[in-house]
């Protein structure tokens, strides 16, 4: 047999637009690698960041959450106080409607007093003259002028002696 010549294998011809491809291929292989690390460095970045953020914030809500405890807590003592007061209130509102009451029915009794004080010390007396002031619930009588000559003290006083 007749050996004939070898062949070699010669260098594959590629066609001039492929040799193209690869060259932009490895282009865009270097700039993909550079994004990457443009963003890569940017993560670590906002990392840093958040971080140091996440370490203020825990710091300030901390103090925030002491705050609304401690409020918490005031506002569980203030509104215990408030339904003491609110008994009380409704106390002392009983006990200023009976002692309104008292006063009243000593209304009469001045009337019979005022009386009475003419009768002892004679048509010569006269009543200090009075005005009516309004004050809450009560009815108090105040003298009028400060020079007035009789008051009930003094006859009270002087009808003792």
């Amino acid at each position: 047999m007749v050996r004939g010549k070898k062949r070699r294998a010669s260098p594959a011809k590629v066609p001039e637009g492929e040799r193209g491809n690869g060259v932009l291929i490895e282009e865009m292989r270097a700039q993909n690698r550079a994004t990457i690390e443009a963003v890569e460095a940017t993560r670590v970045s906002l990392e840093v960041k958040i971080d140091a953020l996440a370490r203020e914030t825990g710091g300030r809500l901390t103090v925030l959450e002491a705050a609304v405890r401690q409020n918490s807590t005031d506002i569980r003592k203030n509104s215990t106080d408030i339904r003491k007061n609110s008994e009380d209130i409704r106390k002392n509102s009983e006990d200023i409607r009976v002692l309104a009451e008292r006063v009243e029915t000593l209304g009469p009794l001045d009337q019979r007093v005022s009386t009475l004080e003419r009768r002892v010390l004679g048509e010569s007396w006269r009543p200090v003259e009075a005005r009516r002031v309004r004050r809450g619930d009560e009815d108090l009588a105040e003298p009028q002028a400060r020079g007035a000559r009789v008051t009930r003290a003094r006859i009270s006083g002087s009808c003792l002696r």
